[in-house]
């Protein structure tokens, strides 16, 4: 059984700080044990964001306990962000929601209503005869439920418990056998980039990808690929969220990638005959698809999250930018990049985020990006599983003989999945449009800048 100490989040007003101050005295025996970790808002040290670190804590936390008051029941901030997170975490599986009433108020209907609260019959610990009594009866539900969630914890842990050496060769030969069947070059998503798949072994649930570069270098077009063939190709349900574009403009791009239609002339209607019944085909193979855009301006982490448990066949989210993102949240940068990692991990989902790279870029030699151009949000380095930027060379040296006319550098700067890189690739913006170069093509680069 893991005895790591179980994390819980007091979330209360602080109105009722000694409601909050007698529940850590009488709960002192559970921590004593080193069976809990009790953590509020009054554990941030001065200087700390102490938005960053309620989010942190709240995030980490395996269970919530809600001081329900009705100063609780008045909190916008306790009634409205904490409690909405910490039902999103319930809902997810990913902690439970102890609600304690502390003080008589009308709860009835309250979205916590439908948790067993305590102490017994939701009787408030004010109105008891014996208050000792009362917060006696709050402990012991707590201990009962902490206790679950270390046995819940420990076979998580421990898994399918002592496996034979047999047993592993069979498993792994079961997976070598799948994958050959299938004709797959990785375990993840294909992205419809062999190299790229082999590289980072396709995209893994769970994981969270970054996508970044500078204006013009294709982000949005490659994202665009990448939705379209796990969409297309692997069957797969993608989320787009759109807070730079108007989904018009993304169903556009959409319809171009998988026509070759050129968006120009799906935009002004300028189509030749042999262009309709590629268009037609695309637009009924993207009609059929589990492929959804949300373009709100304003869309927040919360959004994000609601729109993904609802869909619970929802693999890939792309959300484009983070940058514009995190003006939504009005956090720090740390902070959502922590939280996209920590969604991803709660979900069960891949989150691709894009990312502008700093115009500070502009004053150095080589203009490829390095993960020291992320500025501010350096966090990303740390967060993410995997990091590549975007460079086109033709952005920068303009000259019609310029040899890398039409390429896209794919560089690999962090891959937990393997090596780090360079892959090269024909880029088609007039149709949002990615190739990679086959293998015996490398070498000679010049022969495919110019065709399509």
């Amino acid at each position: 059984m893991n005895k790591k100490p179980v994390k819980i989040f007091c979330s209360y007003s602080h109105k009722d700080e000694s409601f909050r101050e007698e529940l850590e005295i009488h709960a002192s025996s559970l921590m004593r044990e080193k069976l809990v970790e009790i953590w509020h808002d009054r554990k941030i040290m001065p200087g700390q964001n102490w938005e960053d670190a309620i989010d942190i804590h709240l995030e980490e936390s395996e269970i919530v306990i809600l001081l329900i008051s009705p100063n609780f029941i008045a909190s916008d901030y306790c009634y409205g962000k904490e409690l909405t997170r910490a039902l999103e975490k319930d809902a997810s599986g990913h902690a439970k929601v102890i609600p304690i009433i502390i003080r008589p108020t009308d709860w009835s209907g309250a979205p916590f209503s439908k948790f067993q609260a305590v102490p017994k019959d939701g009787k408030a610990v004010t109105i008891w005869d014996n208050e000792d009594e009362a917060w006696l009866n709050v402990v012991q539900g707590i201990k009962k439920s902490v206790k679950e969630q270390i046995q819940s914890r420990g076979r998580s842990i421990q898994g399918k418990g002592l496996v034979t050496f047999q047993e592993l060769i069979s498993q792994e030969f079961n997976r070598l056998e799948t994958l050959y069947e299938k004709k797959k070059n990785c375990n993840g998503i294909a992205t419809g980039f062999d190299e790229l798949d082999r590289i980072i072994d396709g995209i893994h649930r769970s994981d969270f990808i970054t996508i970044a570069g500078r204006p013009s270098t294709g982000r949005t077009d490659f994202a665009i690929n990448l939705a379209a063939h796990i969409a297309l190709i692997e069957k797969g349900s993608v989320s787009y969220f759109s807070i730079k574009y108007p989904a018009e403009q993304i169903s556009r791009c959409l319809t171009s990638t998988v026509s070759r239609v050129p968006s120009r002339d799906i935009l002004r209607g300028t189509l030749r005959d042999h262009d309709w019944p590629r268009l037609t085909r695309a637009l009924g193979m993207l009609s059929d698809s589990s492929l959804y855009i949300d373009d709100r301006a304003n869309v927040t982490l919360s959004d994000i999250i609601t729109q993904v448990q609802r869909n619970e066949k929802i693999s890939v989210v792309i959300i484009d930018s983070i940058y514009q993102l995190a003006g939504n949240e009005k956090i720090t940068e740390s902070a959502i990049s922590q939280k996209l990692r920590l969604i991803a991990r709660d979900l069960n989902v891949a989150i691709i985020g894009l990312f502008p790279v700093s115009r500070d870029i502009e004053n150095k030699w080589d203009k490829r990006p390095l993960l020291s151009d992320l500025g501010n949000w350096h966090c990303l380095e740390e967060d993410s599983d995997v990091i590549f930027f975007l460079y086109r060379d033709e952005i920068y040296n303009k000259t019609l003989d310029n040899p890398n006319r039409g390429l896209v550098e794919l560089i690999l700067a962090k891959n937990k999945y393997g090596p780090v890189g360079t892959i090269f690739f024909q880029y088609f913006p007039e149709k949002s449009l990615f190739y990679s170069f086959p293998e015996d093509e490398k070498t000679d680069r010049n022969d495919c800048v110019n065709e399509g």
